[in-house]
């Protein structure tokens, strides 16, 4: 019984102090910048599809409890494709201790037109490399609004919307 305790407990302990690979704490010296370009990089270009764009958006998420969650967003794409990348920085105001403590998610962009609840808008899903579960947006002018996995705003009124800056 002993040996299965010790069994229980070491597996217990690799499982919580397993992280993923694709979303790390970013260490304070690292240039947020050079992963950036390295996304954008990673996009595979088709002349066909026109020019890349690079948008960036950005904005604070309430959560109850906490002081909120920063996004920082990068998309890119070709101005015909629905396919694209993206880089996610998610920060979480005051989380450790009293210290911000930012992740870092990647991944692939894909652009669909509509649901039954916004039919002639465009939709985002974000699709994380680390398998994570997909994250949809709402494009309305120069603002991308977080939607649920079935793909509706949030019922409580409150504002999920990140602001276009670039």
């Amino acid at each position: 019984m002993k040996k299965y305790l010790i069994a229980i407990s070491a597996i217990l302990l690799v499982a919580c102090n397993n992280t993923k690979s694709d979303q790390k704490p970013v260490v304070p010296d690292t240039p947020a910048d050079s992963t950036i370009a390295n996304m954008r990089d990673s996009l595979q270009i088709i002349d066909s599809l026109g020019n890349v764009v690079e948008e960036t958006y950005s904005g604070i998420l309430p959560v109850e409890n906490s002081e909120g969650i920063k996004y920082d967003l990068n998309l890119f794409f070709q101005e015909k494709s629905v396919e694209g990348v993206f880089s996610l920085a998610t920060t979480y105001l005051k989380a450790d201790k009293g210290q911000d403590k930012t992740f870092y998610t990647y991944g692939h962009r894909k652009s669909m037109k509509g649901s039954p609840q916004y039919p002639n808008d465009t939709i985002y899903e974000l699709l994380p490399s680390n398998g994570d579960l997909s994250l949809f947006f709402l494009s309305s002018g120069d603002s991308m609004i977080l939607l649920n996995q079935y793909l509706e705003k949030a019922d409580s009124g409150t504002n999920f919307t990140l602001k276009l800056i670039k």
